[in-house]
């Protein structure tokens, strides 16, 4: 119930880690944790987009994607889940 709290821990665990699976799931969490405003929303979302197209993550990309449109579902934009 504190997720303030995850929120930093999996910001944490997502910068400590150097297992990229990890890094990818504790940043997923720690945005679908974050709450807050459509600007803070898209941002996250963005910040997604620029984890996808990095080399590191090419075997993680459909989880990536996957969240951005869960989170796109939740925000009721089914467009945006669909891109």
């Amino acid at each position: 119930g504190n997720y303030t709290e995850a929120v930093n821990y999996y910001a944490k665990a997502a910068s400590h880690t150097l297992d990229p699976v990890m890094e990818v799931y504790a940043t997923l969490n720690s945005l679908r944790l974050g709450g807050g405003d459509d600007k803070k929303v898209n941002d996250r979302i963005e910040s997604l987009y620029k984890l996808a197209k990095k080399e590191k993550y090419e075997n993680n990309r459909d989880i990536i994607y996957y969240a951005i449109a869960q989170i796109e579902i939740e925000r009721k934009n089914i467009t945006g889940a669909v891109n």
